[in-house]
């Protein structure tokens, strides 16, 4: 086994907040999916290395072509949500660049803006929140 990536000096709590953003927004990626699959039955199946832009303009094309009801404003708000936050805070943080902060910490940086694990936690909630707002509109 090799260990190459122990000479990466990361705080635990920093890779643990990382980790945890990941897998929220995976889980918030594969609810818009879920709901497009909702629509466009076989989405799935043809589309499983779709991107996060492209499942993220899929989503909001599908809800703004939906018949008028008291739903589709939960649609269209839980699509604008998803398309926000990729665009900003997931692309942010996945095409930030590591650097050294002014601690001597190892950390992530989208020009000068520093992921700490404050902002990286604040982020995984914002996906938690959009993927239970995905989930509910699935299962409705």
């Amino acid at each position: 086994m090799s260990n190459e990536r122990l000479r990466v000096v990361l705080d635990p709590a920093y890779a643990n907040a990382l980790g945890v953003a990941l897998y929220c927004f995976a889980l918030c990626e594969w609810n818009a999916i879920y709901c497009i699959q909702k629509h466009q039955p076989g989405y799935v199946a043809k589309n499983q290395s779709t991107m996060a832009g492209t499942v993220a303009q899929k989503l909001c094309s599908i809800t703004s072509k939906l018949s008028e009801t008291p739903k589709k404003q939960k649609w269209e708000r839980a699509a604008k949500t998803f398309c926000e936050l990729v665009k900003t805070e997931r692309n942010h943080l996945v095409h930030a660049k590591p650097a050294t902060n002014e601690d001597g910490e190892q950390r992530l940086f989208y020009f000068d803006f520093e992921w700490t694990i404050e902002r990286i936690e604040d982020v995984a909630n914002k996906f938690t929140k959009c993927s239970i707002d995905l989930s509910k509109l699935y299962h409705t």
